[in-house]
């Protein structure tokens, strides 16, 4: 994309003018013409960029996250790398958030009938100390979102070993929550599914604005309240099923492996 501009910069050669030869109609309508083309370049680059950030970066986050507590064969050292990849995604996630807040920036379009869209909601511009309280928000969003996925998931998988379907509880948890907020934003209008994934971890909208604007898939107000009703269900489950837990629920297997050191005592013993 950053190619496309400067040749689309380069391309057009600047019209031959003269002290008694003004801009004509032709070079007005030319010079509307490219910088239409880059407005739409710029567009298309901030979309790019907002879905690395914004869904891409989770995605790996959570691959990494799970592969800690999966607890899979590493070698020496990589723990190190790994978490500090998995701190490192967290950040640029959150700081790619916390930049919705920045003064100016154009953060959802309303389409008009006659055509066209409207720009409705911009930052608002936030303080350093406002900077610095919302980047630890959005870090704690996202860490409680993808430590509660991967430890649901991994409870349920040690619940059923033999089992494929709790390999797919991370999808299907994600799944559910984008289309329960979909359904939830098609109450009011404007509609904006393009945050259809990214909503699912977490709320792509600005912090700064009130709390029943519709910044997002959702407005903050109810996207929060669903999530923490979501999160306070996960944990609930994985604290009934975990293996020692109030629940005590563990699969056969599982019960087989708890046992064996104490199986294999009484073999020695004897």
């Amino acid at each position: 994309l950053v190619r496309m501009a400067f040749a689309l910069i380069i391309s057009v050669p600047a019209p031959s003018t003269s002290p008694d030869q003004p801009f004509g109609t032709e070079s007005v309508r030319e010079s509307a013409k490219q910088y239409a083309d880059l407005q739409g370049l710029a567009g298309r680059m901030v979309r790019i960029t907002a879905t690395e950030a914004l869904i891409e970066a989770p995605v790996n986050s959570i691959v990494q996250l799970y592969a800690v507590v999966l607890q899979v064969a590493r070698g020496a050292g990589e723990d190190f790398w790994l978490i500090a990849s998995i701190c490192l995604g967290l950040l640029s996630q959150a700081k790619a958030l916390v930049e919705l807040e920045n003064k100016g920036r154009v953060i959802q379009t309303a389409p008009l009938h006659e055509g066209g869209s409207f720009a409705y909601v911009v930052g608002g511009g936030a303080s350093t100390a406002e900077f610095g309280l919302l980047l630890l928000f959005r870090c704690a969003e996202i860490s409680a979102r993808l430590t509660s996925l991967a430890f649901l998931q991994q409870t349920l998988r040690q619940m059923h070993p033999d089992a494929f379907w709790p390999h797919l509880t991370m999808v299907a948890c994600l799944c559910m929550s984008s289309g329960l907020l979909a359904a939830v934003s098609f109450l009011t209008s404007p509609w904006h599914l393009h945050h259809v994934v990214a909503t699912s971890f977490t709320f792509p909208g600005p912090l700064l604005q009130p709390p029943r604007a519709k910044v997002g898939m959702t407005s903050a107000l109810t996207h929060y309240v669903i999530r923490v009703a979501e999160t306070v269900g996960v944990w609930a489950g994985i604290y009934k099923c975990w293996p020692g837990g109030d629940g005590q629920a563990m699969s056969a297997a599982h019960q087989l492996d708890v046992a064996a050191p104490a199986v294999h005592q009484l073999d020695v013993a004897a």
